[in-house]
């Protein structure tokens, strides 16, 4: 049969009517209110840092010790926070895979680090991933998994974008949404067989660490669930959906006695390009350099809930300033997690049976490539 077929998947459908909202009353309003919302939590967050001491995350003897030689994975890798999680993990002497858009960006990063560190005999590969691709996150873990001889031990997921201009991925879905959760959470479930891998040869645990946001205290938890039209809205509602993802799986690594445990973490109002989308960001650059973290204290927190040996018997749900939190009220609901979970396999296509990820997930072949280094 010739043309494009019809898609009968009542969620796709669903989310291919999700265009910005336009023109009514109705619609003004909640595009004014979420960016509201949004703003004052970020202002409320901005005062208590500033009269809260940072906690930094030092690396010291025995975290090298647990770390070197073991293989990290980090997606966004190439700037702001995830390029100084980069430089840190390269300190412990990890072999580290970074996930991005921009390759050449990546290299330079590489060629800077190893320029600064000689001595270090770690490896460090620069693959190709655009999280607006089920696709192209599928061929990324492929690869990954096989360059780490199905052994991760940790795997970060960065990467993310705050208020772009609303346009569709590959796969019919809003690019925020998918590039802040959906990808990351089909990325999850590729590279779990090798996570858990890991979590079995070590004494330690296997970690995955969501760079989350408390911009998730604004989510709204209706009939709406992945149906949102505002682009403040959605990011709130993607950083939700990332932190009640995390506790499922967590719960059902527990079930199956994997040595496996997903962390997610605040960083912090860090002063980086993810406000470039934001109409005002040119004025208020010179302001947030004065009164907002750097790139390095940010990453401070997602390293922290990376390596920290402490978190081997601790397990918050949400991590700002090295410290854990609490979430928003409807991370403990289960059916409101367990919804959000169906859904979201559903649109990844990926596996939904909770055992899944304990073998390679469909579609994965027996060999393949390894990534270069």
């Amino acid at each position: 049969m010739e043309g494009v077929t019809e898609n009968k998947n009542p969620v796709r459908n669903r989310l291919k009517s999700n265009a910005p909202l336009k023109g009514t009353w109705k619609g003004i309003f909640k595009i004014f209110w979420s960016f509201l919302v949004i703003h004052l939590l970020a202002l409320k967050w901005i005062f208590i840092e500033l009269f809260t001491s940072h906690r930094e995350f030092k690396i010291d003897y025995d975290v090298v010790k647990k770390c070197e030689g073991k293989w990290a994975v980090v997606t966004g890798g190439t700037r702001g926070i995830g390029a100084e999680v980069v430089r840190k993990l390269y300190q412990t002497r990890m072999n580290i895979v970074i996930g991005c858009r921009n390759r050449q960006q990546g290299r330079k990063l590489v060629a800077w680090l190893k320029k600064r560190q000689r001595n270090y005999q770690s490896h460090i590969v620069v693959a190709l991933l655009d999280l607006t691709s089920f696709n192209s996150v599928k061929c990324f873990a492929i690869k990954t998994l096989y360059t780490t001889s199905w052994n991760i031990s940790l795997l970060v997921n960065n990467a993310g974008i705050m208020f772009p201009k609303f346009e569709y991925s590959d796969d019919m879905i809003d690019k925020q949404l998918q590039t802040n959760f959906l990808g990351h959470f089909c990325l999850v479930q590729y590279l779990m067989p090798g996570l858990t891998r890991a979590g079995t040869l070590s004494q330690y645990s296997s970690r995955v660490v969501n760079v989350s946001s408390i911009a998730h205290y604004g989510a709204t938890i209706s009939q709406e669930l992945f149906n949102q039209k505002n682009k403040y809205q959605v990011y709130m509602d993607s950083k939700f959906y990332q932190i009640a993802t995390a506790v499922q799986w967590n719960k059902l690594l527990e079930k199956t006695g994997a040595n496996v445990h997903m962390f997610n973490v605040h960083p912090g109002i860090v002063d980086t390009r993810l406000y470039e989308n934001v109409f005002y960001y040119k004025l208020v650059a010179p302001l947030m350099s004065l009164i907002c973290k750097t790139p390095a204290q940010g990453a401070d927190t997602v390293v922290y809930a990376a390596l920290s040996p402490k978190l081997e018997n601790e397990f918050p749900i949400l991590i700002a300033n090295c410290k854990g939190i609490d979430p928003h009220p409807g991370i403990h609901d289960t059916e409101v997690r367990e919804l959000i979970w169906s859904i979201s396999c559903i649109l990844t296509e990926t596996c939904e049976n909770e055992s899944a990820y304990l073998r390679s997930p469909a579609g994965l072949p027996r060999s393949s490539p390894q990534l270069r280094h």
